[in-house]
């Protein structure tokens, strides 16, 4: 076995020296001998040292002093590297596609990392992972082999080991080989243990070469290790892959393999080492190539522990057992680090320092244990104050400097409840994040970077490169002759959620609000130079804001509880911008409750007192044209419709119509007020008896009401085309679908125009856009299938455009994902994160920005 004592390395180098004077017959002089004396006993007192350098450490050419991370800083996740400071930030990546587990290439000039594309939070992230390479400035990306995912560097920088996950149905005791792979070598199987239960997926290792001549079409072919797989790590000389086998079901045990890159030689060392009552779930090779380190689960012992096997043994030492049970730490892992997501960012596995002495790991509590390797002596480090499984301060990813004293890790400053209550939707997990530094030896903790971003997976250590200190734009501006205008504003994210003003012209992005909200919502000023947004956080605690759009100028309307399912019940604004109707939230200590005005044109409206409407809590407003008028419904015994002059002092409302009956089994429904461009007429829907709906056209003139019958249930009055002869309506069906209704004041006529939600009506009243989630029955000229498309309808003649989105929104459900430029021209949209303009007819769409989980879309002058 090897020796890994850098004493018997200086013991010999002095003794041959001496040996070789002797042979000689030469003999240094007096004082020579007491310099290489002296040199000996500081080398030895060096290496007596545990916190000393490896030898084997990078040479001082190759400085590693950069830290790769992954962050959304910029709202959508990049790579970025600072130094180790956490300053001198440089953007390396910047792409429709999130770029996760990227690891340095052994000389520091290169990063592999798994691309990710497609609006995937609804767990759909199999289909999209590729394996690509930059250099460590960002530039010269490579595609090295598709569908892949974890890269791992070979030793020599070569080659690059990595998984794929293949869709299975129910394994087999004795599995065929992966068939979408030629296998040169005509190796057998991974055996594995017969398992009855159903498995998502098989996992299986490959290599690649790093060179992405596998990437080009007749290139090198990627080659098959073993089938049969969930991880896998190099050895230090490159000679030999450690694997963990078995695939991604709870009721497996997974058993630990060594063989040759080319997959032959197989050794299982579980039965090698008889650790067969361990379910092996991480494996790393230590520095010096002596010694394995393993984490497995004991359900004997219901502890989940690290263990230490020298390659050349049979006998593995337990070193320690991780906080907590089996049980809680496996649930957590499972919920949060899936073997087979390529987004996972709890990782509990054994990560060896550079001297090969200690091992450090992250168990998803507040703490950070390091290990040492050879008597199993344990520090533990407390950098938060949660315990396992609590939704604060929770450590999910540690690394090692080259100093092998001090570690970077990333640790979640806020909420992972939700993540762990719907696991399976929340892949892309934004939390507010710190990056730290921790010296093991002065026991301090340095913040490198956060909270108030997420930072992902560190990972040390990089040549120092020439920072970038400007990072290149958030996304890419039309570059066509037709040049977008204005600003774009939208509410991305998912947990850590961010309101974004990004305006088309530079490029530039301002953060207005960030933070895990349950609710972040907001709508526009028609004068485009402000805005209203909510937010809402875990226990229902809210904020009203008014803000401009740089975010300089902000003041509270309102602090209360509460949680609209869309803001523009509660908030309004008057046509000519220069008013706003809000209604209170609930306990707000400085207001009664009720619906109130602010005139926002004043010389300081940032301190003007808004006025009292009416005490009462509406259930839709909506200004008059001139903005001299709001009216507004009440849901009492029956639907009450009220006007209140504004311009009057005090504003006295007076009731214009009580219509139908109301149940409050269909409070969610009949929702919305529409009062039409010539003045004329307020449209309102509700119940007129059990379970039937009408609409009800209102003169708020002398009161007069005409009534209309609908032919479903009305889920939403959403407005009137210019006009003012149709209006436009969603109505609800028993089958989760809703169709896009007209009705046509002149005819007297429904016009029924398709499934569809969430219809927005174009400026200049000529098109409708809504979005297709369930139903196919509606197509486009030529028969094509428009289930789970946004549509463009044109309303003179009912044609219908299908825009294309090359993934379904994980926000369909909730179709606020595009919006019409202020002109009507153009049509942006959500897609594959990244927000497109197209026209009306699909043709010509263009990239506005990249964002992320797009929630929300507006489009405004600016």
């Amino acid at each position: 076995m090897k020796k890994n004592n850098s004493n018997y390395f200086y013991l010999f180098v002095f003794t041959k020296q001496l040996n070789k004077q002797s042979n000689r017959k030469r003999f240094l002089p007096v004082p020579c001998y007491l310099l290489l004396v002296t040199c000996y006993l500081s080398l030895l007192l060096l290496s007596a040292c545990g916190d000393a350098p490896s030898p084997t450490a990078p040479p001082k050419e190759q400085s590693r002093e950069r830290v790769l991370f992954l962050s959304n800083r910029d709202g959508w996740p990049d790579l970025y590297t600072s130094d180790q400071s956490g300053k001198n930030l440089q953007r390396l990546t910047e792409s429709a596609a999130a770029e996760y587990g990227s690891v340095w290439s052994p000389d520091g000039k290169k990063i592999a990392f798994t691309e990710v594309e497609g609006d995937q939070a609804n767990g759909d992230y199999n289909r999209s992972r590729r394996i690509a390479t930059i250099d460590n400035d960002g530039k010269n990306h490579k595609l090295i082999a598709s569908d892949g995912f974890n890269p791992q560097w070979s030793p020599d920088g070569t080659r690059l080991l990595f998984m794929r996950a293949l869709p299975i149905g129910l394994a087999t005791a004795t599995p065929t080989a992966i068939p979408t792979e030629a296998n040169p070598n005509g190796l057998a199987p991974t055996p594995q243990p017969a398992n009855t239960s159903t498995a998502r997926f098989k996992g299986g290792l490959y290599l690649a070469p790093a060179d992405g001549s596998a990437g080009v079409k007749g290139g090198t072919p990627v080659a098959l290790v073993a089938d049969n797989a969930v991880e896998g790590r190099w050895s230090p000389d490159g000679k030999k892959i450690a694997y963990v086998a078995g695939n991604n079901d709870l009721n497996q045990k997974r058993s630990l393999w060594l063989t040759n890159p080319d997959g032959s030689d197989r050794v299982s060392i579980s039965d090698k080492a008889k650790l067969g009552d361990l379910d092996i779930l991480h494996v790393a090779w230590s520095p010096d190539g002596v010694s394995l380190a393993f984490t497995a689960t004991d359900t004997t012992r219901d502890k989940v522990s690290l263990y230490r096997l020298p390659i050349e043994g049979t006998q593995a030492r337990r070193l320690t057992d991780y906080n907590g049970s089996a049980r809680d730490l496996t649930g957590l892992i499972w919920a949060y680090a899936d073997y087979f997501n390529p987004a996972s960012r709890l990782y509990v596995g054994p990560v060896w320092s550079p001297n090969s002495r200690r091992i450090a790991y992250a168990d998803g509590s507040a703490t950070i244990t390091v290990v040492e390797a050879e008597n199993a002596n344990r520090q533990t480090f407390p950098v938060g104050s949660a315990t396992l499984g609590q939704d604060k301060d929770s450590v999910l990813n540690v690394t090692w400097l080259a100093d092998s004293r001090r570690l970077i890790y990333d640790r979640a400053a806020a909420g992972r409840n939700d993540l762990l209550a719907q696991a399976n939707l929340y892949i892309y997990d934004f939390f507010d994040e710190t990056l730290e530094m921790l010296d093991t030896i002065n026991k301090n903790t340095t913040p490198l970077a956060g909270p108030g971003n997420s930072f992902f997976t560190p990972v040390c250590c990089g040549l120092e490169t020439t920072p970038n200190l400007t990072p290149t734009p958030a996304g890419t501006a039309l570059s066509s002759k037709n040049q977008a205008e204005g600003k774009l504003v939208y509410v991305s994210g998912l947990g850590q959620r961010q309101l974004i003003v990004n305006d088309l012209k530079t490029q530039e992005r301002t953060v207005i609000s960030s933070g895990l909200f349950k609710v972040l919502d907001f709508t526009l000023s028609p004068r485009s130079d402000r805005m209203v947004y909510l937010e809402v956080g875990d226990k229902y605690n809210a904020t009203l804001y008014l803000s401009s759009l740089d975010g300089k100028q902000k003041r509270k309307l309102s602090e209360g509880t509460g949680e609209p399912d869309d803001l523009s019940n509660v908030v309004a604004w008057s046509p000519d911008g220069r008013q706003i109707a809000f209604q209170v939230l609930k306990g707000d200590a400085n207001l009664k409750p009720g619906l109130y005005v602010l005139n926002t044109d004043v010389p300081d409206s940032t301190s003007a007192a808004p006025r009292l409407v009416t005490q009462a809590l509406p259930t839709s407003v909506v200004w008059s044209p001139d903005s001299r008028q709001l009216a507004y419904k009440l849901d009492n015994v029956n639907y009450e419709l009220w006007l209140a002059p504004v311009d009057t002092h005090p504003i006295n409302p007076r009731l214009v119509a009580q219509l139908g009956q109301v149940n409050p089994n269909y409070a969610s429904l009949g929702k919305g007020l529409a009062w039409s461009p010539n003045g004329q007429t307020i449209a309102l829907t509700g119940l007129a008896g059990y379970s039937r709906f009408l609409v009800w056209l209102v003169s708020p003139a002398n009161g007069q009401i005409r009534e209309v019958p609908t032919s479903g249930v009305i889920a939403r009055v959403v407005g009137w085309t210019n006009d003012s002869n149709n209006l436009m309506v969603v109505v609800a069906s028993y089958s989760q679908n809703t169709d896009i209704q007209a009705y046509s004041l002149s005819r007297s006529l429904w016009r029924q125009y398709g499934i569809g939600g969430g219809p927005q009506l174009s400026p200049d009243g000529t098109y409708a856009a809504y979005y297709a989630r369930y139903d196919n029955r509606t197509a486009a000229p030529g028969g094509s299938d428009l289930a789970g498309r946004l549509l463009s309808l044109q309303l003179v003649n009912g044609e219908l455009r299908s825009l294309p989105l090359d993934y379904t929104p994980y926000y369909g459900f909730k179709p606020r994902f595009y919006s019409w430029s202020p002109d009507g021209k153009m049509l942006a949209y959500y897609s594959n994160n990244t927000i497109y303009a197209a026209s009306p007819n699909g043709q010509a769409a263009q990239i506005l920005a990249r964002a992320f989980l797009v929630d929300k879309l507006g489009w405004t002058k600016g």
